[in-house]
């Protein structure tokens, strides 16, 4: 649901995305956000099991809920080797 901190219901097909990245040292990674409206060099921080951003959101990893997965994923796969975004030339 909007504004939940976690998600608790099973989410549409249509609902899911995907954050690209790179991990440049143990503890940072630069994010790619581009595709939800976001920047696409955000630096994030692994500190105490979470990612944390710079406006002091987290993320933290908690046990997947197989019950929580689209009913349907015969659509879904990793994605394409390369990514095309709508400003490429």
């Amino acid at each position: 649901p909007k504004g939940a901190k976690a998600c608790t219901t099973r989410p549409n097909l249509a609902d899911l995305w995907q954050v690209k990245g790179k991990i440049t040292s143990t503890s940072t990674a630069v994010l790619d956000f581009s595709l939800k409206g976001g920047p696409d060099s955000l630096l994030a921080t692994y500190d105490g099991g979470k990612i944390v951003f710079p406006d002091g959101n987290t993320w933290k990893k908690i046990a997947e809920q197989k019950e929580r997965r689209p009913k349907d994923t015969s659509t879904l796969s990793d994605g394409p080797s390369f990514r095309e975004r709508d400003d490429d030339e």
